[in-house]
């Protein structure tokens, strides 16, 4: 699962950004807030990155939308980036100068 939050620059123009509001609506998995002058907060719900990036895109196509900021992206279910553990016992043979050309 992703969410990612976002905020919205839309058109200056009412009737562009009714219909952008309009169609952001139809998205699926889009939750719009409350507007701060022609800035709103839109929060997107999707089952995978995959899904995440394509609804993105979408949003980015809509005649209307101006910039889009990424506030947070919170990917639940996907894998977490693991750094691999450090192997000390190299560590000690190059502290003691073992190991290490002349």
């Amino acid at each position: 699962m992703a969410v990612t939050a976002l905020v919205l620059t839309l058109s200056d123009d009412e009737t562009e950004r009714k219909a952008a509001l309009s169609e952001l609506a139809r998205q699926s998995g889009v939750t719009i807030g409350d507007p701060f002058g022609v800035r709103f907060p839109v929060v997107v719900d999707t089952e995978s990155t995959r899904e995440d990036k394509l609804c993105f895109e979408r949003i980015e196509a809509i005649d209307g939308v101006h910039l889009i900021e990424l506030v947070s992206v919170d990917y639940d279910d996907e894998p977490a980036c693991r750094v691999p553990p450090r192997d000390e016992s190299n560590e000690a043979e190059s502290s003691d100068g073992a190991g290490s050309a002349p």
